[in-house]
C-alpha cells in the first residue's frame, strides 16, 4: 500500500513538471482587455481563448520546445517561446497592423518567484494506548485523549514548490485521585515538502501533494496530589514522568482555496486550506525517556493511519522577478 502511494505522488509530481500551465492577461495599447484573442500552440491543435477581460489559461502539451502564438483579427500575431524557467503570468500588449517579420513588439511578464506564509488550524488525528499492559486502565483512559492537536507554522515557497515547518499541541489532560494527580499532553513536529498545483488561476484554488516526516512525543506525569511535600515523602512515593517519542512518515495533499487578497498583490492574502494524509510508523515501539534513563517495551501505540487538517493560512510574497521583455 505503501509503495503505490509513493509511486502516486511521484505520478503526479512527473506530470506537474511537464504539463506546464501558462496565465495571462490581454490588452490593447490603449490598456483596455481584449477579448477572443486565439492563443494556439505550436505543432498541436491545443488551444484557448482570452474571455471578456483579457484573461487566458492553457495546460501545454509537452514539447521539446514550446512556442505560444498569440492572433487576433487587424492586430499583429506575436510568438512567445516557453522554457523551462518560464513561471506564473503573461502580461501582453497587442498592437494594431498587419503581420510582418520586421514588426517588434515588448511583452512583459511579472514572476513571482517565491514567498512565505504563516498559518493556524486544527488537526484531526487517533491513537491509542490499549497495548500498554504496563500501564493502569485510568493511565491507558487519560492518554488515549490526547489525539488532535492545535497546530501553528511556517511555510516557504520557491515557484510551485513549497517547504513547511509544523508544530502542534494538545491541551494538558489532568485527573486526581486521593493521592495523585495524573496529567497527559502531546505535541508534534512536522515537516513537508510538496508542490502545488493551481488548478483554477482566476479563483486562486491550489492542489498540493505533498510527503514529510513527523515527530510526535506522548508526555506523561504522576505527581503528588499536595503541590508542596517534604522531599522524603516525594522520594518514598516514586512518582513518574516519562516521554514517549513516535516518529511517522506521511503523503496527504491539501486543498487550499483564496479567501481575499490585497490590492497591491492578488496572490498575498488569507486562503484557507483543507487536508489530509495517510501516515505510517517509522519506529514500532516508541521510544520512551524519563531524564536519563532510556526504558524499553514491547507495547506499540496505535496510530490511526488517516488523519485530517484545517488551517487559515496567510501568504507573504516577497520575491519577484523583474519585468522581462520579449
Amino acid at each position: 500500500m505503501r509503495s503505490i502511494i509513493i509511486s502516486l505522488f511521484l505520478l503526479l509530481l512527473s506530470h506537474s513538471l511537464f504539463g506546464k500551465e501558462v496565465k495571462g492577461y490581454i490588452k490593447d495599447r490603449e490598456g483596455l482587455p481584449i477579448s477572443a484573442v486565439i492563443i494556439e500552440q505550436n505543432n498541436t491543435e491545443n488551444y484557448t481563448i482570452s474571455d471578456i477581460n483579457g484573461f487566458f489559461s492553457i495546460n501545454l502539451i509537452p514539447q521539446k520546445k514550446v512556442v505560444l502564438r498569440f492572433k487576433y483579427i487587424g492586430y499583429y500575431t506575436k510568438e512567445i517561446i516557453i522554457d523551462k524557467e518560464f513561471n506564473d503570468t503573461i502580461f501582453l500588449t497587442m498592437m494594431p497592423g498587419i503581420d510582418s517579420e520586421a514588426a517588434r513588439y515588448s511583452i512583459y511578464h511579472k514572476s513571482h518567484v517565491g514567498g512565505f506564509g504563516l498559518y493556524m488550524g486544527y488537526k484531526f488525528s487517533k491513537t491509542t494506548f490499549n497495548d500498554f499492559n504496563e500501564f493502569t486502565a485510568s493511565q491507558i483512559s487519560q492518554l488515549n485523549k490526547n489525539i488532535n492537536y492545535v497546530n501553528f507554522g511556517l511555510e516557504g515557497y520557491i515557484y510551485n514548490f513549497f517547504i513547511n515547518i509544523d508544530f502542534g499541541v494538545t491541551p494538558l489532560q489532568k485527573a486526581t485521585t486521593d493521592k495523585f494527580r495524573h496529567m497527559t499532553d502531546s505535541y508534534i513536529v512536522s515537516f513537508n515538502i510538496g508542490y502545488g498545483f493551481n488548478v483554477a488561476p482566476k479563483r486562486s484554488v491550489i492542489i498540493t501533494p505533498y510527503i514529510g516526516v513527523n515527530h510526535v512525543a506522548f508526555n506523561e506525569y504522576v505527581a503528588p496530589l499536595d503541590k508542596k511535600i517534604p522531599l522524603s515523602s516525594y522520594l518514598e512515593m516514586g512518582y513518574m514522568d516519562i516521554n514517549m517519542l513516535q516518529y511517522t512518515g506521511t503523503i496527504g495533499c491539501d486543498f487550499t482555496f483564496k479567501l481575499c487578497s490585497t490590492k497591491a498583490n492578488h496572490k498575498q492574502g488569507l486562503y484557507l486550506t483543507i487536508g489530509a494524509d495517510y501516515q505510517y510508523k517509522m519506529n514500532k515501539t516508541p521510544y520512551i525517556v524519563s531524564k536519563s534513563t532510556h526504558i524499553t517495551t514491547d507495547s506499540k501505540i496505535r496510530i490511526f493511519p488517516v488523519t485530517a487538517s484545517i488551517t487559515m493560512n496567510y501568504y507573504f510574497f516577497t520575491k519577484q522577478k523583474s519585468w522581462k521583455k520579449y
